[in-house]
Formats: structure tokens, C-alpha cells, sequence
């Protein structure tokens, strides 16, 4: 929440680009209120929370080392899902897969994927990956495992962006419990 209210007062500050500014603060927190109301809606009987993670400059420069041809950001939302006495990690991430994006919902428990859905493919359908491949995630317990998941054919560009999502997920959640 700091970091919101930061860039609120960034956007008074700067009178030339506030409206710039102030529009990424506001729909950001828009966004994140929509990512919240549709999460708390898709896990009835569950309480969802927003948080937010502000990365370190060495954490953000780990991140583009491993992955070097993604845009990286220092800043994420995540939410905490508890069921009755489960809680969860869950993060909706989006990558480019050729020219438009993808939106994909990860749950992750004890660091390790537990859920994967595909929220929203604006790629043609038939560069989509089928449900049954994303539970190929799923008993992999660490980020160095993700190498091993192998690529879908004719759908390698949105099989190696679900990998890079899967991994920034894992990674961001190792973050996060430190």
C-alpha cells in the first residue's frame, strides 16, 4: 500500500506529467481491485487479500539475468487465499506470447505450483496450451526443475511463456516468505 501512496504523491510532485503518473496510479489500483473482486468471486467461501511486493535492485538484476529478453517489473500484486485452514499464494501474471498477451492465474503452496488456469489468450486459439500440459507444473518442487517441463509443439512461443510465468511466480513466492 506504501508504494501506491508513493506514486500518488510522485504524480502531485510533477506538475508536467502528473496526469500520466496519476493515471497509472489510478488504474493500477483499479486493476487490482478488478483482480481482487473476480478472485474472491472464482474461490467462494475463501478469503482473498491484496498484497503488494517492491522488489530490490539485486532481485529485479536476478531476474533479468535469468531471463534476459523479458520486461521485468519491480513491482507486483499477489494475493493470500485462505480456505478454512489452507492458505495459499495466488498470482496473475501476463507475458507478451508473440505479439499479444496472456493473463494466467498460478496458486502456489509451500513453493511449489499447485493450480494453473489460463484467464485470458489474446493469441489465436490454436496457440493455446491445453489444460492437461499445465499440470506437467505441478509436482515440480523448485525453480531449477522448470527446464525440465518440455515445450508444446506448434505452441512453443505460449508454452515457453507459461514456463517464464511459472517461474517468476515460484521466484516471486520465495520472495515474498523471507
Amino acid at each position: 500500500m506504501g508504494i501506491l501512496i508513493l506514486k500518488k504523491i510522485l504524480a502531485i510532485k510533477y506538475i508536467r506529467g502528473g496526469f500520466i503518473l496519476l493515471s497509472f496510479y489510478l488504474s493500477s489500483s483499479i486493476y487490482a481491485s478488478t483482480v481482487h473482486d473476480n478472485l474472491a468471486k472464482k474461490f467462494p467461501g475463501c478469503i482473498v487479500t491484496e498484497s503488494v511486493l517492491f522488489l530490490a535492485t539485486e532481485q529485479v538484476s536476478k531476474m533479468n539475468s535469468v531471463h534476459k529478453e523479458k520486461k521485468t517489473s519491480a513491482f507486483y500484486a499477489y494475493y493470500e487465499k485462505k480456505c478454512l485452514d489452507k492458505k495459499t499464494r495466488l498470482f496473475v501474471l501476463s507475458d507478451e506470447v508473440r505479439t499479444l498477451k496472456q493473463f494466467v492465474l498460478f496458486e502456489v503452496l509451500d513453493n511449489r505450483i499447485i493450480f494453473i488456469e489460463v484467464l485470458k489468450f489474446l493469441e489465436p486459439t490454436e496457440y493455446k496450451v491445453q489444460p492437461y500440459w499445465l499440470e506437467k507444473f505441478y509436482s515440480l518442487e523448485d525453480l531449477s526443475k522448470l527446464k525440465t517441463v518440455d515445450g508444446v509443439s506448434g505452441a512453443t512461443l505460449t508454452s515457453n511463456s507459461i514456463k517464464y510465468l511459472a517461474w517468476l511466480s515460484l521466484y516471486l513466492n520465495g520472495i515474498i516468505k523471507k
